[in-house]
């Protein structure tokens, strides 16, 4: 819906731009602006529809998302669990997610598991060299893993 907008501001953009060149009019002042709110709105979807970034340095484990940054210090980390997690939105949701762990069993990073393809996630945890447990089907709330 967001890139039909983006798009109808282009067009139309350009269709005032080209009447402000070849007739008189308030066409002159309306397609620059169209064509700039068009530009706008693309940019600003372009940057909210980027994909996250996991990093993993020698300090910190982050999950870096134009919406929102999660950062964990790498010392604390200690497992990666894989269960549900609540999704909270207009109607909240249950979904599978990876759930970085600390030693208290705290939550310091959920990456859902549609953000990456199982196989880049499971390159990722390797590189990490954590030991990974869960097979998705464990509810995680409150952003604290229970001990079993």
């Amino acid at each position: 819906m967001a890139v039909v907008s983006a798009l109808i501001f282009l067009v139309s953009g350009a269709v005032f731009l080209y009447l402000g060149t070849t007739q008189p009019g308030p066409w002159v002042i309306l397609g620059p602006v169209m064509l700039a709110f068009g530009v706008a709105d693309g940019l600003l979807l372009w940057f909210l529809l980027q994909p996250p970034v996991l990093t993993a340095g020698p300090l910190e484990v982050s999950c870096l998302s134009p919406i929102s940054r999660q950062r964990m210090p790498r010392s604390e980390l200690v497992r990666v669990f894989r269960g549900q997690t609540l999704m909270r939105s207009r109607a909240s949701t249950w979904m599978p997610a990876y759930l970085f762990l600390a030693a208290d069993g705290r939550v310091g990073i959920t990456v859902p598991t549609f953000r990456f393809s199982e196989k880049q996630m499971a390159e990722f945890l390797e590189r990490l060299g954590v030991p990974v447990s869960g097979d998705f089907s464990r509810k995680v709330a409150g952003g604290y893993l229970e001990p079993t």
